[in-house]
């Protein structure tokens, strides 16, 4: 362990020495740079700042971080707060897996596998992944439909399980639904169909709490849980089923984008301070700039996400590892 400290102390010096933390594009040093340099102009390499390397505090064990100013503070990583509003503190945060003197929980989350995390314009579109209104989740495979792109996810054609947690079956989420319990009629073209049938009674009022505490966090803003999902494509909008045939180029064909009924108990709702899919928040809603009490400085939008969840930009890699920003908020990736 002390050997680890020398050489992030190390590494803080050099570090100091060659960073660039202002807007004029030269490099802080201790004694000023005189526009060449930090002894004064002579052109030679700017003085380096000592920061601190972080130290254990003998009486409460905890690990003080240099605030760069003289003092200290609890650095971020063992000081028992979720700073980053991901639901994981301290060493279970991933971006604290370096140690608990490590003073940042914000981690950079990295390109995935899917179509809808590979920082890739997979359908040509512009649009790159979370920015993409067809993607839906981590485990979305196509920026190209509405479809999930997961070999057998919701494979019977009746019986409807969480749409968005990547596997058919209603046996670890507690979701149930039926295509024949909505008159609108959004089974008729499945393949293969199940249209709607009005003596069917088998049509559940209300969804068990096991559904929503599972499938409500992985269900983007719009949607029910069961992937009938309000879409918008400019000035247009639907409530579709998430079918393989649809796409935001061809939202207005109801053969391909089949209408919907939303179920109630088991919802997100798109409001207007928040991302949907294809539409980003109404010019009319108003923002309030959450910054600690600091002046209006582009802060997150208040309302974007629930309490505890970090907003994001959709098309951005600013979620924590393992999290992906789903209609501006980040939700963990389902494993």
């Amino acid at each position: 362990m002390r050997k680890t400290i020398l050489a992030f102390a190390c590494a803080l010096i050099l570090v100091a020495g060659c960073g660039d933390d202002d807007s004029g594009g030269s490099v802080d040093a201790a004694a000023g740079d005189g526009g060449g340099g930090g002894d004064g102009g002579g052109g030679n390499l700017d003085a380096a700042v000592v920061v601190p390397a972080p130290q254990q505090d003998p009486t409460t064990n905890k690990w003080m971080c240099s605030d760069g100013l003289g003092g200290t503070h609890v650095c971020a990583c063992n000081d028992g707060l979720d700073n980053d509003n991901d639901q994981a503190t301290d060493a279970a945060d991933m971006a604290c897996a370096g140690g608990p003197y490590v003073d940042t929980e914000v981690g950079t989350g990295a390109c995935g596998t899917t179509q809808c995390t590979n920082c890739t314009d997979d359908d040509g579109d512009g649009k790159i992944d979370s920015a993409d209104p067809e993607c839906t989740g981590s485990l979305d495979n196509s920026e190209g439909s509405y479809a999930t792109g997961i070999p057998g996810d919701n494979r019977d054609a009746c019986k409807q399980d969480c749409f968005f947690d990547g596997n058919s079956g209603s046996g670890n989420d507690g979701c149930d639904w039926n295509f024949k319990c909505d008159p609108l009629n959004p089974g008729a073209n499945t393949t293969p169909a199940c249209p709607y049938d009005s003596t069917f009674r088998n049509c559940p009022a209300m969804q068990s709490q096991r559904c929503i505490d599972f499938c409500q966090k992985y269900t983007p803003n719009g949607c029910d849980c069961f992937g009938c999902c309000t879409v918008f494509n400019g000035t247009t909008s639907a409530d579709v089923y998430l079918s393989p045939s649809c796409s935001a180029a061809n939202l207005s064909d109801t053969t391909a984008c089949p209408r919907c009924t939303k179920t109630t108990t088991c919802v997100n709702t798109c409001d207007p301070c928040e991302y949907c899919l294809g539409r980003p928040p109404l010019m009319t809603c108003t923002p309030v700039v959450n910054d600690g009490g600091m002046p209006v400085d582009g802060g997150p939008i208040v309302g974007q996400c629930p309490t505890n969840i970090n907003p994001c930009t959709p098309g951005t890699n600013t979620c924590a590892a393992g999290y992906f920003c789903l209609t501006g908020c980040c939700i963990p990736n389902i494993n």
